[in-house]
């Protein structure tokens, strides 16, 4: 379970499909209680968190193509994330706690969101207008305690 969002969808038991793992980038992926979101794996070595459609979009399909998506990403130090704003459309610091919980069977649903911003890859800040400028990250050990 990750708490400590002000989006309180992103607060949620995280659990690993059991009708079929997912890997991004080498490792598990991890999806919300609800299904509308899932914690993945990207480079430079940290963890985000994004819906699972953005319309018509399947965003987990373009994940595991290489996209880097979110709209809360962790940040180097064990606990430290950034979420995107709702309005200001800018990264907002916070502390996120995460604890061990059980996993459950997903069945990944169509859901409607909002339009997700393109996280730039790690030496590349983002330069468009829909999406603010993401610093890079050097990669980090952290992982959070999921099943």
């Amino acid at each position: 379970t990750l708490l400590g969002f002000s989006k309180q969808e992103f607060n949620s038991t995280y659990s690993r499909s059991q009708l079929q793992e997912i890997e991004i980038n080498g490792r598990v992926t991890y999806f919300s209680k609800n299904k509308e979101h899932f914690l993945y794996f990207q480079p430079p070595g940290r963890w985000a968190i994004c819906p699972y459609w953005d319309g018509d979009h399947d965003l987990l399909q373009t994940a595991r193509e290489g996209g880097i998506l979110g709209l809360a990403y962790q940040l180097e130090d064990e606990g430290r994330w950034v979420e995107l704003g709702e309005t200001s459309r800018e990264w907002i610091p916070l502390t996120v706690s995460a604890f061990i919980s059980g996993a459950s069977r997903v069945a990944v649903g169509r859901v409607s969101s909002r339009s997700v911003p393109t996280l730039p890859p790690p030496s590349q800040p983002a330069m468009s207008s829909t999406a603010p400028v993401v610093p890079a990250l050097p990669p980090t050990s952290f992982v959070p305690s999921l099943p």
